[in-house]
Formats: structure tokens, sequence, C-alpha cells
């Protein structure tokens, strides 16, 4: 019997908030712990934008080991980041250097993903989850975006949702639901309402609500 083939013609957007809650965890224990051996440092201090700090060099090892797991690659080449990026940098950052790879790729109807070719054999397969390991090791995400959001963030992250992110919305003339969530369930689901939840918006015109009204402003992670 043929092994089966990897399906490839899946998205990804809003990886990065799985990887949050689940592959990274072991990354940032161990850069935190490193970040407070003999500097002085806080615990909480979290792994600078620096390629030459150590607490951030072990970040990046356990992130280059979690997504070599998560794409069954064995032996994975040594990449050489070439800079820290946002969250919002992460889909057209990925789907430029994937192109300059030579994969056709393109981004989700809503900006915030990737969608991936369909291939055709198991060669073809890795050959392409070499090529996604080495782009995400190329422009990894700044360790701020890895942490759990805290209480206190969480609460300024509603605040933001039910009032600058619906009036933004509002002023391109969009209508989110009024239903809010209470501040006390939206902190203990660790913000999973958003005002774009089940908004009357086109595929068209969602990329570029995103871009102007972001669900989760960049101030959010510090």
């Amino acid at each position: 019997m043929d092994e089966e083939l990897p399906d490839m013609t899946n998205t990804r957007s809003n990886q990065v908030r799985a990887w949050r809650a689940a592959s990274f965890t072991g990354a940032l224990v161990v850069a935190l712990a490193l970040a407070g051996c003999g500097s002085g440092e806080s615990d909480s201090a979290v792994p600078p934008d620096d390629f030459n700090n150590q607490s951030t060099q072990a970040y990046l090892k356990e992130r280059a080991e979690a997504f070599a797991r998560d794409l069954n690659i064995d032996n994975p080449a040594h990449v050489d980041p070439v800079r820290f990026i946002s969250l919002s940098e992460w889909a057209p950052t990925q789907i430029d250097c994937l192109q300059s790879e030579g994969w056709d790729v393109g981004a989700t109807e809503d900006g915030a993903g990737v969608k991936y070719p369909k291939v055709d054999s198991e060669a073809q397969g890795k050959s392409l989850n070499n090529a996604i390991y080495t782009c995400e090791m190329r422009y990894p995400v700044s360790a701020k975006y890895m942490l759990p959001l805290s209480d206190d963030t969480l609460v300024a992250l509603y605040k933001y949702r039910t009032q600058d992110l619906v009036k933004c919305l509002n002023d391109l003339g969009y209508q989110p639901a009024q239903d809010f969530p209470s501040e006390t369930v939206f902190v203990q689901s660790e913000g999973a309402w958003s005002p774009y939840t089940g908004l009357a918006i086109s595929v068209e015109n969602l990329q570029a609500a995103f871009s102007q009204c972001p669900e989760s402003p960049d101030s959010i992670f510090g």
C-alpha cells in the first residue's frame, strides 16, 4: 500500500498563538532561567532581540527543535537567523521567503496566514517542510509574543477590543456584535473573543480591515 502523502493544502493562520501554548513553553523556561543567572536581571525578563544573548540563543535552539519535530525533520540543517519579526509580519515574511525558495505559496483570505501548495509525492512534501523550516529559522518571531498574557495584559486587551477596535471597525463602516463577554470571561478564556468574530465582512475586505484595525496591537506584548 502506498504511504499516505502529507496533506500540505492546509493553511496556517494565527500559528504563533497555538505554538505559544505548546512547543515554545520549554524554550522560554530555559531562556528565562538563563536570563536570571548571574546577571542581576529579573527572572521574568524576556529574551531580547539579540542573537548574541545567551537566553535568546537558548530560545532559538528550542524553537528550532520544536519546528523540526512538528515538521518531521530528523536532521535539520543549521540556518542563520536574519532578523526577528513581529506577529503581524509573520505571514508576509514567510510568503516572501518561501516564494524565494521556489514554492507557490500565497496568503489566506484574511492575510494572516499562509496557504501552501498541494504536493504530489513524499519527497516533495519533505522538500516543502524543509523550506518552511528554513524560513521559520531565518525570520524567528520575537520571544515576547510567545509568553502567555498576564491577567493585567488581558484586561488591557479587553478594553482595546471592546473600545478602540470596535470604534475602528465602526469607522470603516462595519457593525460588530455588541454582545461582548464580560471582562472576567474574556480573561478566563485568555482573550478568545474578538469583534471580528461573526463580523459581516467580505473576504476581499478582511485583509484591509485587519491592517487598519489590528485584532491585538503590538503594544500589548510590551
